[in-house]
């Protein structure tokens, strides 16, 4: 059941996307900044705004999202450091290891799943991975 109603409308949105995509009607570079400078950033503000999120939520996904990030960061230069991978190739490795993609795919989930209060935490969770992604990771990206 938890695959009808939380994984599968999911996928038949992928699906959509996908074969919108291969036809050739949907223009993805207009869409992706649609999404990062107008759609994005809306949904965060609803969610936010029309939930009661408690203030110390907030520090406390942040203290989460900061350690999380620094282990996966450490473990990431570990590997490339064992794999003898360059500078940059490393650098790629911990923006990849470290900053998940859990606004797309992960908010949807949540919502099925666990209803508007855990979309409401999981609006958190992207907020503070995405503050911390535009200030630690052009570090790391430069690194």
């Amino acid at each position: 059941m938890i695959f009808l109603n939380v994984i599968f409308p999911i996928l038949v949105l992928v699906a959509l996307g996908y074969g919108l995509t291969k036809r050739g009607h949907i223009e993805t570079n207009m869409l992706a900044k649609l999404s990062f400078w107008f759609l994005s950033p809306s949904l965060i503000f609803a969610a936010l705004y029309e939930n009661d999120v408690p203030l110390h939520l907030f520090w406390d996904f942040g203290i989460f999202v900061v350690i999380f990030t620094v282990v996966f960061w450490l473990i990431s230069i570990a590997i490339g450091k064992m794999g003898c991978l360059s500078a940059a190739t490393t650098a790629s490795l911990s923006l990849s290891v470290v900053f998940t993609n859990s606004g797309n795919y992960g908010l949807p989930l949540l919502l099925f799943a666990f209803g508007e209060e855990g979309f409401a935490l999981g609006v958190v969770y992207v907020t503070m991975s995405t503050l911390l992604m535009s200030t630690l990771g052009v570090v790391m990206a430069t690194a």
